[in-house]
């Protein structure tokens, strides 16, 4: 199981990669003008880093909140339920 989530993983920042490359390949392409605005999240464990433009890094800081919290359950459940055995 565990080599198959590694899979899963690998496979998952490739895709992600890829469109990244796709995406940004394509707006140069088609030459895009005018001001493009982005905003971003990397989550470094529970710890968030947002980026980006002001009007969209706001709804990003909730997604960060709703992560972190995700985050921190995910790693405290099995010593939890390991107590109760």
């Amino acid at each position: 199981m565990g080599l198959n989530l590694v899979k899963v993983g690998l496979a998952m920042i490739f895709i992600g990669l890829i469109s990244s490359v796709a995406l940004a390949v394509l707006a140069a392409l088609m030459g895009v003008k005018g001001r493009i605005r982005g905003a971003g999240i990397v989550m470094i464990g529970p710890i968030p880093i947002i980026f980006g433009d002001v009007r969209l890094v706001k709804p990003l800081i909730l997604m960060a909140i709703v992560l972190m919290i995700l985050g921190l359950l995910i790693m405290f459940i099995p010593s939890l339920t390991w107590r109760w055995m």
